[in-house]
């Protein structure tokens, strides 16, 4: 917005523009103009309200409705679940309960029960790989450059501890992160769950 034009000390242009708004450097006359304008949404072609959106948040909202749609159309429907699951814009912890049983608690206090929720897989990631250790290693830029790993004491015992490491951390609660699986919709009958 209102792109004006930078100088060099002796007159000659810089050949860079500033936003008259936001004060941004562009490489362009035309990209400081639109730096502060709202974009058009591609879908309907209202004003986004705000800059760097290409969609409005009623498409944006449609989007992620249709796309949310055509996972649970593809995805196998359970009746019950053992684990995690997880279900987008509810609870504390975003959107992720222990179990069934904690998010129903939740959906009773809240007064809100969603049709399915999305089981989980666990993602243990405490796995160490004693190869990518040593790459690392090497690729730090603190080695010289002729370095061989082959050359270094110990390598085996590093592998042998790493893989204790693994097996000790496999079944570790407090190293497994969860994800929705988005190939299984668990279904929330209110009936099996005796609600009312």
């Amino acid at each position: 917005m209102n792109a004006t034009e930078l100088f060099l000390k002796d007159g000659k242009t810089a050949g860079i523009f500033f936003c008259g708004k936001c004060r941004m450097v562009a490489h362009s006359q035309q990209m400081a103009e639109e730096c502060c304008q709202s974009y058009k949404c591609q879908y309907c072609g209202k004003d986004t309200g705000t800059r760097h959106y290409t969609a409005c948040d009623e498409c944006r909202a449609a989007n992620e409705a249709k796309k949310e749609r055509e996972r649970f159309e593809k995805a196998e429907k359970l009746a019950t679940w053992g684990g995690w699951v997880y279900s987008e814009g509810l609870g504390y912890n975003e959107g992720f309960f222990p179990s069934i049983e904690d998010l129903l608690d939740y959906c009773l206090d809240e007064e809100v029960f969603p049709e399915y929720v999305w089981a989980c897989k666990p993602n243990h990631f405490a796995v160490l790989d004693a190869d990518s250790i040593l790459q690392q290693m090497e690729e730090s830029g603190e080695a010289y450059e002729d370095f061989e790993r082959e050359n270094l004491n110990g390598i085996e015992e590093l592998k042998v501890a790493v893989e204790k490491f693994n097996e000790a951390n496999a079944n570790n609660p407090a190293a497994v992160a969860y994800e929705p699986d988005y190939t299984k919709a668990v279904i929330i009958d209110k009936a099996t769950y005796q609600i009312a």
